[in-house]
């Protein structure tokens, strides 16, 4: 199934899936796809710039730099194109570990199913945003998060959070 969800199969040997992870795990990305485009609908997302504070949890959702949204929200991961790597917030040296929680149960799951991708601090996803995506989106299936968000960072640095709690601000 992972193989149909991509333009190219992934050439990431530990993509080996049993047919119950495959489901499992392929059912994730649908519902990537299908929380992003609610969220855009709902918020216009796409329109919103963004601003995260670790000490709060808290992320801002902005529009001309004043924020119209604020929810609570932890990082999963961040996607650095440049380096072509995914990096798990739990091994983060610069996340701090409440905002990080999250993500571990993805390394638990992965050390419970032996998938290394997904129990490895760093992945090399061939500088594919697809394969950081579908990261992302395990992290989001397994997480009791409302909503995933990327925020562009800069210099090719993708932060990927997982959203709760979305409200209005004034």
């Amino acid at each position: 199934m992972l193989s149909k969800l991509f333009k190219k199969k992934p050439q990431v040997a530990d993509f080996d899936l049993t047919a119950e992870q495959d489901e499992y795990l392929g059912n994730a990305i649908s519902e990537y796809n299908q929380n992003i485009s609610e969220m855009d609908e709902k918020y216009e997302i796409t329109k919103l710039g963004w601003g995260y504070e670790q000490d709060t949890m808290i992320l801002q959702l902005l529009k001309n730099g004043s924020p119209v949204y604020e929810a609570d929200a932890q990082i999963a991961g961040s996607f650095y194109a440049p380096h072509g790597t995914w990096e798990w917030a739990w091994n983060n040296p610069n996340v701090d570990k409440e905002v990080s929680s999250a993500s571990l149960t993805v390394k638990n799951y992965g050390i419970k199913e032996g998938l290394d991708y997904l129990s490895s601090g760093t992945v090399n996803v061939l500088g594919s945003e697809e394969l950081a995506a579908y990261l992302a989106a395990v992290a989001f299936k397994l997480s009791d998060a409302d909503y995933i968000y990327r925020g562009a960072a800069g210099d090719g640095l993708s932060v990927y959070l997982l959203v709760s709690n979305i409200r209005a601000i004034g």
